[in-house]
């Protein structure tokens, strides 16, 4: 369809349903950074999805999706979704920028969302082994290309693109995702729709993508470097082996004739006065052992060693599925979080400062679950949201899962015994989460979550914190 530019107002009305505006997060990004007053959205219970550009009395009807979206950010707003700060087309859109590098913009915009919706189509059946094919063009492409189309930040097709390989990338292994072109090209198209979230001051709730690793950005080693994860796996395995040896030893020194190992091997040489000292010293020992038998048993202590032990604590893989402001306090998020279990868990959390709204819907999380229920500004609050935090607390990040572990799963600590955790009485009494978490709980050198030095893991791999945060205190 050829639509006179010049003779359209900048006035259009968008009719949608309501399930059409949830399913089609581009659409509905649009329908947020619009003009105040240029776009009127219409939601009916049942109807086709059309975009009317108001001419007069005669106004033009879009009906076909692309054409919808690019409308939107073209001629149907008269570009005001193509010019400072967004430029969805490039800046391309507007006939004043007019030449040959804008036509080869716009029409690299236009097949990319057309190739888009044919292979990654909004609703449908599980793509299936098709996701991976698709999935490897674009690690293709983009290693050799910053976005779709020539332009200097994400266009439009490019944001769609995103929110279609957001429903898709859960399918994939994430070794396919680690450190690769795709991944590179995810996390800068996810701050740009962030950036503009903010730009505009709106509330955009859309799932976020998180690579599950630290830094997407490879790093580089020269074969010269220490190995110290074999050097210390090393110190361990040492200690590990002494122990039992000097146990042995110590065993040794204490049995037979008083702990004279010498002499019992020389049993055959000893003198009568050697023999009758050695059977006095049995005697007594065995005197001892009859009184210790008749004292009176003490309830049995859990060693320190046993009892402070991460495994005591639930941490389990959730994802946060609403999110509010608490309604007395501007430091607290109200969050329902899933984590498996029959319905979601209402958690408080101190992060007004360091996270949007829109960062906290559908972000995946790791959540200590074995509290007590206690109330936070007069509101219930069933477990922690774990963070990595700096030491003054001026910079804080979500610990987070990776990309494909489980909802629900428990998060375990290389070489620390997985068991029953304790129950939420036992950890308020106890105290475990003080005994456990401070200074205990810390990111590494690479900002992956560990207990004493023992590294977090789920089926998928570690948890780590969000940003990367090194060497931090997580609680």
């Amino acid at each position: 369809m050829t639509v006179d530019v010049s003779s359209q107002a900048a006035i259009a009305t968008l009719t949608l349903t309501n399930q059409q505006l949830k399913e089609d997060k581009t659409l509905s990004l649009l329908t947020k950074l619009a003009p105040l007053g240029q776009l009127t959205i219409k939601t009916p219970k049942k109807g086709s999805l059309s975009l009317a550009l108001h001419n007069g009395s005669n106004p033009t009807v879009l009906t076909e999706r692309n054409a919808i979206v690019r409308s939107l950010c073209g001629m149907g707003l008269h570009y005001a979704l193509d010019s400072h700060p967004y430029y969805l087309l490039g800046g391309h859109g507007s006939k004043s920028n007019a030449c040959a590098d804008s036509a080869v913009a716009l029409s690299s915009i236009a097949s990319w969302m057309s190739f888009v919706d044919t292979n990654l189509p909004l609703t449908g059946d599980d793509l299936g082994p098709k996701v991976e094919s698709i999935v490897n063009q674009f690690q293709e492409y983009f290693a050799s290309h910053a976005f779709l189309a020539p332009t200097a930040v994400p266009s439009l097709a490019d944001i769609d693109l995103y929110f279609r390989l957001m429903a898709t990338l859960s399918q994939l292994p994430n070794s396919l995702l680690i450190g690769s072109p795709v991944t590179r090209y995810m996390v800068a198209v996810d701050a740009r729709l962030k950036q503009m979230a903010q730009l505009k001051n709106i509330t955009f709730l859309f799932p976020r993508f998180s690579v599950g690793l630290p830094d997407p950005v490879p790093k580089f080693y020269y074969g010269d470097e220490l190995d110290l994860d074999s050097m210390f796996q090393g110190k361990a395995l040492d200690v590990a082996v002494a122990k039992p040896a000097a146990k042995s030893a110590a065993a040794a020194a204490g049995s037979g004739d008083g702990g004279d190992t010498k002499a019992a091997a020389e049993k055959k040489e000893l003198t009568p006065e050697q023999i009758a000292a050695a059977e006095k010293r049995k005697a007594k020992q065995e005197q001892k052992a009859k009184q210790k038998a008749n004292k009176p048993k003490q309830k049995a202590t859990p060693s320190p060693a046993a009892e402070l032990d991460i495994s005591a604590l639930e941490l389990k893989v959730g994802q946060i599925t609403k999110a509010w402001p608490h309604p007395d306090s501007d430091k607290l998020w109200c969050e329902e979080i899933n984590v498996g279990e029959a319905k979601p868990r209402q958690i408080l959390s101190g992060l007004r400062a360091f996270y949007e709204q829109s960062d906290m819907d559908q972000a995946r999380v790791v959540v200590l679950c074995n509290l007590k229920e206690k109330k936070l500004g007069g509101i219930p609050s069933h477990g922690m949201v774990l963070c990595a935090s700096n030491a003054d607390h001026t910079a804080v990040e979500f610990v987070i899962p990776p990309v494909n572990a489980k909802i629900g799963e428990r998060v375990e600590f290389a070489n620390v015994e997985t068991v029953e955790a304790k129950p939420q009485n036992q950890v308020a009494k106890k105290k475990l989460l003080e005994k456990l978490v401070p200074a205990l709980l810390m990111t590494n050198e690479d900002g992956v979550m560990a207990w004493k030095g023992h590294v977090s893991q789920t089926s998928d791999g570690p948890c780590v914190a969000a940003k990367g945060m090194k060497n931090a205190q997580v609680s």
